[in-house]
């Protein structure tokens, strides 16, 4: 359930089901380090790290949608205005 909202608010970024399973994978690294939220929060540091270098260098796939977002040319919904 948490993983679903975790994909919900993050939908902008990847999508729901990516970001839910990414949130899943969290959840049961927090629960596989007896309840130690330092883990996750090191992961995801990392995850965010790597997409933001990948996006400078311009290798990030999903790059051009998100310069058009940047840019106003497409809402939150991904609608073309």
């Amino acid at each position: 359930m948490i993983s679903a909202l975790f994909g919900f608010s993050h939908y902008q970024q990847g999508g729901i089901i990516e970001e839910g399973s990414d949130g899943l994978i969290l959840g049961l690294m927090c629960l596989a380090y007896r309840r130690n939220l330092a883990i996750p929060i090191v992961a995801h540091g990392v995850c965010d790290t790597i997409d933001i270098a990948l996006f400078f260098l311009g290798k990030y796939p999903g790059r051009r949608r998100a310069a058009r977002y940047c840019r106003g040319e497409i809402g939150s919904d991904l609608s073309v205005r």
